[in-house]
C-alpha cells in the first residue's frame, strides 16, 4: 500500500491515527438537514484524514438564493410560504373513529381503509388519554 496524500473514496491506506490497512471514507457533516463540510475519515477508527478537495457545500447564502430564486419563480415572496399547522390539522390518525393495527389502518365511520396522514371531513378530535401522576397513560 503507497503512503497517500490525495484521497478518494474507497483507496486503501494505511491510517496514520490507528496503522492498520483501512480504507479511505467520504464523511458529510451535517447541521441539521444542511451539510456544512465534507472529509476524508479511516473507515476503521473514523479518524479524519484530510478536508475533501472541491467539496461542493452550498454556503447557506447559496440556500437563501435558491429559496428567493424560487419565489420570484412562483410571483411570491418567502413570507407567503405555506406552513404546516399542526395544532389544526385534521388527520385521520388524530381522529376518533381511527383504527390502527399492524396490517392496515381503518375508519370505523366509514368502513374502509385510510392512511394515518389522509383527512376527510367528517373528522372528531379523540380526546387525550389521561395519564397518571408518573406521566404514563391508563389503560
Amino acid at each position: 500500500m503507497s503512503d497517500i496524500t490525495e484521497y478518494r473514496p474507497g483507496d486503501s491506506i494505511v491510517c496514520p491515527s490507528c496503522g492498520r490497512e483501512s480504507a479511505v471514507k467520504l464523511h458529510r457533516k451535517m447541521d441539521g438537514w444542511t451539510c456544512v463540510g465534507e472529509f476524508f475519515i479511516c473507515a476503521l477508527c473514523k479518524a479524519e484524514l484530510a478536508p475533501a478537495a472541491g467539496s461542493s457545500v452550498p454556503s447557506r447564502s447559496d440556500n437563501e438564493k435558491s429559496v428567493d430564486a424560487l419565489a420570484d419563480f412562483f410571483g411570491t415572496t418567502v413570507e407567503e410560504t405555506a406552513k404546516l399547522d399542526v395544532e389544526n390539522s385534521q388527520f385521520c390518525r388524530d381522529c376518533i373513529h381511527y383504527y390502527s393495527n399492524p396490517f392496515a389502518s381503518q375508519c370505523m365511520l366509514h368502513e374502509r381503509k385510510v392512511e394515518p396522514m389522509q383527512d376527510c371531513g367528517d373528522f372528531s378530535l379523540r380526546p387525550l388519554e389521561p395519564t397518571t401522576d408518573d406521566g404514563a397513560s391508563t389503560p
